[in-house]
């Protein structure tokens, strides 16, 4: 008898059992996969460099791709319009996208996204939008996504931009797990 856990998100599993552990022939009892948090997805922009119109010194837009709420991207100069974009390390499909602001109040922006054939899609149109955190329902594979504020209140400024999903689900990586 024995267990092992495995993290992944994968499309199938197979379960090869070469040998048994006493000379029986090889067999399989039960093999248990839980799903429940598959349809969460993971920020898959987290870490990634990301580029800017412009930052302040200390205030890059790295910091919006850190995963730290401590810390933010923010522009140069009071000037609009400003942007923020990341590239996915491949292409990804994306459940939803969380933008958080430094600052309170209402922010007029545009979100595109970038598909693997470098076209743009509207994720959201230009709009003015209260508050400081917003969610934009996406649902689609992308290879990044485009940010761009047009007013805001003070500097153009991003907390953080979380993209929520799946990365590359079309990989042919296989994990082989040795449970010998």
């Amino acid at each position: 008898t024995f267990s092992t856990s495995s993290n992944a998100v994968c499309r199938y599993i197979r379960l090869v059992v070469n040998k048994s552990m006493k000379g029986y022939n090889p067999s399989s009892k039960e093999l248990v996969v839980d799903y429940s948090d598959l349809n969460k997805g993971q920020n898959i922009a987290l870490g990634l460099k990301g580029t800017s119109s412009s930052y302040s010194n200390s205030y890059s837009s790295l910091k919006a791709f850190d995963g730290d709420h401590g810390t933010f991207f923010c522009a140069s100069d009071g000037s609009y319009p400003q942007h923020v974009d990341v590239q996915f390390r491949s292409t990804s499909y994306v459940k939803n996208i969380n933008l958080h602001f430094q600052d309170y109040g209402t922010y007029e922006f545009e979100l595109v996204g970038i598909l693997e054939n470098n076209e743009e899609v509207s994720l959201i149109s230009r709009s003015k939008l209260q508050g400081i955190s917003h969610t934009v329902e996406v649902e689609r594979e992308l290879k990044g996504a485009f940010y761009k504020v047009y007013s805001g209140p003070g500097w153009a400024n991003l907390k953080e931009m979380e993209v929520i999903g799946f990365e590359n689900l079309n990989s042919q990586n296989k994990e082989i797990l040795d449970l010998g």
